[in-house]
């Protein structure tokens, strides 16, 4: 059970400790534990454990740094935000090993805490911020503080699209406070030279196509129909991107569609490994970060 934040017994107690240092030491420490904690069998996948003080401190620092950059712009954390915020990152994390732990990356270093409200952001989508902190909560979807150019950042909401879901790009003037996200297997953002970009539907096998952008994901634009995907050891040459399956990638040396590398395995750049992991010398999702001994 989620103790809540700021509550103690007499007996340990700090009594020079003010309750608002009580309540983000609380914090801090309750937020760190809601994103490691369920990771372990994340590790378990490659029969390493978590390290998680390691864990524990990357999840502390971002905490921290949310903290003190709010704190600059005279907001305040509360027991109660807190320990929505905490409830809200178990489940995150708890929900991501039940998927398998596609990436170890996403749940302890993305950027900025995904808790909207955390601080008593009062700031309306479309209006101007410095940080996501002065955010109101979102209706639904998600908020950021988001750059638009180099003198502007204001509170944009993010919510999931459908086909129609406008608009869905940020090219559309003025900036829209909510952008809808439609990038995925069967929608793409469809931008036009002129109006509002939409989500549209991306066209399915054997469907009219001037470019393989447009096709669902894995197909390819052939003669202006969307077509399956060559097969492994097929050559790419001429449409290096689109060619290829969707667990295939178009080897640069030999033009040949070959298989994506998996975890561990040796790679040879962006775009040769499984989705949701990055290529250094090999192919890598965060668990030779946070698994070991």
């Amino acid at each position: 059970m989620l103790t809540p934040l700021g509550g103690c017994s007499s007996s340990d107690a700090v009594p020079d400790a003010p309750a608002q240092d009580k309540t983000e030491d609380d914090f801090v420490d309750q937020y760190s534990h809601a994103v490691c904690d369920p990771l372990g069998p994340c590790c378990d996948q490659i029969q390493k454990p978590l390290q998680v003080q390691h864990c524990l401190n990357l999840a502390a620092g971002k905490a921290t740094s949310a903290i003190l950059s709010a704190k600059d712009k005279g907001l305040a954390l509360t027991a109660e935000s807190a320990s929505i915020c905490v409830a809200r990152e178990r489940k995150r994390s708890e929900a991501w090993a039940a998927q398998g732990c596609p990436s170890l990356n996403a749940p302890v270093q993305d950027s900025s805490i995904d808790c909207p409200g955390l601080f008593g952001g009062t700031k309306l989508r479309g209006q101007p911020c410095t940080g996501w902190f002065e955010c109101a909560p979102p209706s639904e979807g998600t908020v950021e503080c988001a750059t638009i150019d180099a003198n502007t950042t204001i509170c944009q909401e993010h919510r999931a699209g459908d086909v129609g879901s406008h608009p869905c790009s940020a090219t559309t003037k003025p900036t829209p406070g909510v952008l809808y996200d439609c990038d995925n297997d069967t929608l793409r953002c469809q931008i036009p030279m002129q109006g509002e970009s939409t989500c549209v539907a991306r066209v399915a096998l054997g469907g009219t196509c001037v470019t393989s952008d447009e096709c669902v994901l894995g197909l390819h634009c052939a003669q202006g129909a969307c077509a399956e995907a060559v097969a492994a050891g097929a050559s790419c040459a001429g449409d290096e991107f689109f060619l290829c399956g969707k667990d295939q990638y178009c080897q640069w040396d030999t033009k040949t569609c070959v298989a994506k590398k998996k975890l561990g395995e040796a790679c040879s750049g962006a775009g040769s490994c499984l989705e949701g992991m990055t290529c250094g010398t090999v192919c890598d999702d965060g668990r030779s970060f946070y698994c070991g001994g």
